[in-house]
């Protein structure tokens, strides 16, 4: 199955499994986002929590940054042998644990964002909260945030040959939640570390050949230039992606930059690796509507995948839903604050700038 939920643990709340059925993501209340999965996952913020998965023998064998400023990083692991992994592919969520320096157990959920079954490694991306800012004040967002401050640092701080553990395999792989009949191209937009799996899934369909997929397109929203992740790896994967009969490019992608300033490299936009100033609601639509002119394909033909903190994801939905795209045509991963609020206006300007 597409999603593996082994038995529940009797000390938390029970959780249905998600029927995604035909390779479509899941919807409606059978739906289980990321955000659904930590409040699962982390159930202790010190000693971790009995679960009801089993938890395999790791081993880190890759941990360093994959931006300039460090501040978000890689960490690989490999499957010791006679571990029983379960196999893993971009945009499953597992669960983690590394043991801090006294010995406590720290576990939390993380979205995979390259693997392979057959030589037993993968790859998460991560970001390292800065333990100098304030979390916000009291109650479970307040817990939440010192753990994972806690949890990114034990983890930014692991070398090659450390012990870990991990478990459990929990939302749908982003490919098997496309449908592709019908689809004649893929927009991916994410915030921060959401470029982590986007890039593992742009790998999987143009490099590893899992499946022969429409043209591609990321647009990845970071505050700086210095938060830009994965821009070797991107560039390197626009190169093998190659270009189909009429010379485009399969895959290409484009930075969105909050707090820069600069005149935008828009032309680069339909090349790859292009800088774009503003945030991804408000200058990714018009790039997207100028690569469906380059591809000539229907805007509601296209496949859309977000990735990112809630207010992000529910302005694209939103909009997207506005520019006439079908429900079945968008799917999403909330890593955080799924519940907090979103501007309309956002969704408004993603719907003019797609339609404009």
């Amino acid at each position: 199955a597409a999603f593996d939920l082994l038995p529940p643990d009797p000390a938390l709340p029970s959780v249905s499994p998600v029927k995604g059925g035909a390779g479509r993501f899941p919807g409606g209340a059978g739906r289980m986002t990321a955000a659904l999965v930590f409040m699962i996952l982390v159930a202790a913020v010190g000693a971790a929590a009995p679960t009801g998965y089993p938890m395999h023998a790791a081993r880190v064998v890759a941990s360093r940054p994959v931006c300039a400023n460090g501040r978000s990083r890689l960490l690989r692991l490999s499957r010791p042998e006679g571990a029983d992994w379960l196999p893993y592919r971009p945009g499953h969520v597992l669960a983690l644990e590394l043991a801090d320096g006294n010995g406590v157990a720290r576990r939390g959920p993380y979205t995979v964002s390259r693997a392979d079954a057959d030589e037993g490694w993968l790859e998460i991306i991560y970001r390292v909260i800065d333990p100098l800012l304030p979390p916000p004040k009291g109650g479970a967002g307040h817990a939440a945030t010192c753990a994972a401050e806690r949890k990114s640092s034990l983890m930014a701080s692991a070398i090659p040959g450390d012990a870990a553990s991990l478990g459990g395999r929990f939302h749908t792989p982003i490919l098997e939640g496309f449908d592709l009949t019908g689809c004649a191209a893929v927009f991916l937009i994410s915030s921060g570390v959401g470029v982590g799996p986007q890039a593992g899934f742009v790998r999987e369909c143009f490099v590893d050949g899992a499946w022969a997929l429409p043209p591609v397109r990321l647009f990845a929203g970071y505050r700086e230039e210095g938060d830009v992740a994965l821009q070797a790896e991107l560039d390197a994967l626009a190169i093998a992606a190659g270009t189909d009969p009429a010379g485009r490019r399969r895959f290409a992608w484009a930075a969105c930059l909050t707090a820069d300033t600069g005149a935008a490299d828009t032309e680069g936009a339909a090349d790859t690796g292009a800088r774009l100033f503003g945030r991804t609601t408000n200058v990714a639509p018009p790039q997207i509507a100028k690569a469906l002119v380059e591809l000539d394909v229907p805007l509601s033909a296209c496949h859309f995948h977000v990735i990112g903190r809630g207010s992000l994801v529910s302005e694209w939905k939103s909009g997207l839903k506005k520019a006439g795209i079908s429900n079945t045509r968008v799917t999403d991963e909330t890593y955080f604050g799924h519940s907090e609020p979103w501007a309309e206006e956002a969704a408004a300007e993603i719907a003019r700038g797609l339609l404009n």
